[in-house]
């Protein structure tokens, strides 16, 4: 159930800002840290982070596929917040 709740709040982050940075390990473990206290948990074990970092980038994988699918289609160089809510709504999960 807590992976779950993890995982619907790092939907509600910004996927955006997040794929414009390069990764840095510290970086990621802020935005996991972040997380956790909008969660309202106090600590996590250590393997949490690594599974978070893991689900979460496969996650945001598949969201980015599908966005830039949907701006090749429309012959835009540029991904739009449009697109990014189309493959949101593709894989079920509307804003």
């Amino acid at each position: 159930m807590a992976s779950c709740i993890l995982f619907h709040l790092l939907l509600q982050a910004n996927a955006t800002s997040i794929r414009q940075r390069p990764y840095h390990a510290e970086q990621n473990t802020t935005l996991v840290l972040d997380v956790i206290s909008r969660g309202l948990l106090k600590s996590l074990s250590g393997l949490i982070y690594e599974r978070t970092r893991g689900v979460l980038k496969v996650f945001l994988e598949n969201v980015f596929r599908d966005a830039v699918t949907y701006t090749e289609h429309a012959k835009g160089k540029t991904d739009t917040a449009m697109d990014v809510v189309y493959a949101l709504k593709r894989q079920g999960r509307n804003l």
